[in-house]
């Protein structure tokens, strides 16, 4: 009989915190101020940076290879060769990069799900 009257205690009780307005108030501040919390942050270039998937920074980095090797190989090569080349090693870069790029990705993702 007491096991009875103590789910009936307990019920009861669950069915009064339900009703209380104070829950769903305390609620909706609650949810505001971690809103104003996410509004407050302010973010850094590297922060905005590091939320740029991997594959899409290596590509950035892979053009700026390109980009330096443009800009250094006509001082040893005839223009025309240099831009060639330089085109070559932002191709091959870019694979590399897209290829790297995406499986660290694909790892960061796999250790995330694994938590």
């Amino acid at each position: 009989m007491s096991d009875e009257s103590e789910r009936l205690k307990k019920l009861r009780e669950r069915q009064l915190a339900d009703r209380d307005p104070m829950v769903k108030i305390r609620k909706g501040q609650q949810r505001n101020a971690e809103r104003e919390r996410k509004i407050d942050r302010s973010v850094s270039l590297l922060q905005a940076w590091r939320d740029i998937p991997r594959i899409w920074r290596s590509v950035v980095c892979a053009f700026l290879i390109a980009g330096a090797g443009l800009a250094i190989l006509p001082n040893y090569l005839d223009l025309t060769i240099s831009v060639f080349v330089a085109i070559a090693i932002a191709l091959v870069y870019l694979v590399i990069a897209i290829i790297i790029g995406n499986a660290l990705d694909v790892r960061d993702e796999l250790r995330r799900l694994s938590k």
